[in-house]
């Protein structure tokens, strides 16, 4: 009954959101949530959670004993349906007919004729075209093998568990912070080719802590406030494009997020000690496991520094490491909200009417801790080192079980 009540509360407050003329769905939806949302995401009911939870996650639970959770949040692309919404809110002046005729055509085309059929100045249809592309590039493939990879050959009794977003990141990226009112997507706005997602990551990063909360729950493993007990790790698994390669060789395959130097205890979303030891211990994991065959260097980022921290394993089995510029892009993990997860947080939901509600994640405490892992395209599209990082990964979960952190 109580279910039932909670869902007719929500299913009134969209009325009223039609009624006022929000006509966005995006936008409808954060008027929703502020109107009608908890104060704090664990007042929330537990049907609300489920349903949520259910919306958003493919989750396998672990086993009883286990303490490591994987999240793969970006493995899928939008499909045909969500293209279509995504485009028709871009190309208001497009019929859904139109639009579904025009992915056919793409979605069926050779990727060696795509560039000279579809992507050509000439194309009248050359923005939607462009459009397509950059939504079909989202994704993050091979990410979902490595974590098999890493459950495959566990205990039973230590098995890890895993979550995988139903959705295409272009829906609601989890990987983003609950301020909602920065729009997210793909594209430029300055060159006219930004996309939004369909969602702000509200309710998306919402569902995340509710279903870590429901497998935390159902372990045993959180007292009676809410907070673990002894130390949990979720690892994400993210997709990077491969780093470019210059004169110094100094060129890495993964790389972990080191969070932000200047943000202190606070906004830490794992122990220094921890992101130390998992680096260590994976880069020689993968040395032994190769066999000298491939070099995979590792390395963390952290934010407020130009340079990374390299880990090398060397012939002799040891592990070097020294710092070398950084290649590309940041990866430091900092401003997405993994801090949130353990020490919890305020997030502002913000309305296009100017309102704002302050809601608060109440965060799980100091035992828990989040990896974040970029990976290479190199290892994701190769079955032999996909295997080889995955193995590496299920056997540092098993470590992780028994190793004390202080």
């Amino acid at each position: 009954m109580q279910g039932e009540n909670r869902f007719g509360e929500i299913r009134s407050a969209v009325r009223e959101a039609q009624e006022a003329g929000i006509s966005s769905a995006r936008e409808r939806r954060e008027v929703v949530i502020k109107k009608v949302g908890k104060e704090s995401l664990s007042q929330e009911s537990p049907e609300t959670k489920e349903r949520a939870i259910n919306k958003y996650w493919d989750v396998e639970a672990g086993s009883q004993e286990s303490k490591v959770m994987f999240v793969i949040p970006h493995l899928k692309n939008p499909e045909a349906g969500e293209m279509v919404r995504l485009l028709r809110e871009k190309f208001p002046g497009r019929e859904p007919e139109e639009l579904q005729e025009i992915i056919k055509k793409w979605l069926k085309a050779p990727e060696n004729e795509k560039p000279h059929k579809f992507l050509s100045v000439e194309n009248p249809d050359l923005m939607v075209y462009q459009a397509i592309d950059s939504l079909r590039d989202v994704d993050e493939p091979g990410t979902d093998a490595i974590v098999d990879w890493a459950r495959e050959n566990q205990e039973r009794d230590l098995k890890s568990g895993k979550m995988v977003a139903k959705r295409s990141r272009m829906f609601g990226d989890a990987n983003r912070k609950t301020f909602f009112n920065k729009s997210r997507g793909v594209g430029k706005e300055e060159e006219g080719t930004f996309i939004q997602t369909k969602e702000y990551p509200t309710s998306i990063r919402a569902s995340w802590y509710w279903a870590l909360e429901k497998e935390l729950k159902r372990t045993g493993k959180l007292d009676d406030r809410g907070k673990l007990l002894e130390p949990f790790l979720q690892v994400t698994v993210h997709g990077m494009k491969d780093r470019e390669i210059d004169d110094s060789g100094d060129a890495y395959d993964l790389v972990v997020g080191g969070g932000s130097l200047k943000s202190g205890k606070r906004k830490e979303f794992a122990s220094d000690e921890l992101k130390e030891w998992f680096s260590a211990e994976l880069e020689l994991k993968l040395a032994e496991k190769l066999g000298g065959e491939q070099n995979m260097k590792l390395a963390i980022d952290r934010r407020g520094k130009d340079k990374v921290e390299l880990f090398e394993a060397g012939q002799d089995g040891r592990l070097n490491r020294r710092e070398v510029k950084r290649l590309g892009q940041s990866f430091a993990a900092s401003g997405v909200g993994l801090d949130n997860f353990r020490q919890g947080g305020n997030f502002l939901v913000q309305t296009s009417d100017g309102n704002e509600r302050e809601m608060r994640i109440p965060g799980f405490g100091l035992n828990f801790n989040t990896i974040q892992l970029e990976v290479s395209a190199k290892i994701r599209k190769d079955p032999a080192l996909r295997r080889a990082l995955g193995e590496a990964l299920g056997e540092l979960a098993c470590e992780f079980e028994l190793k004390e952190f202080h």
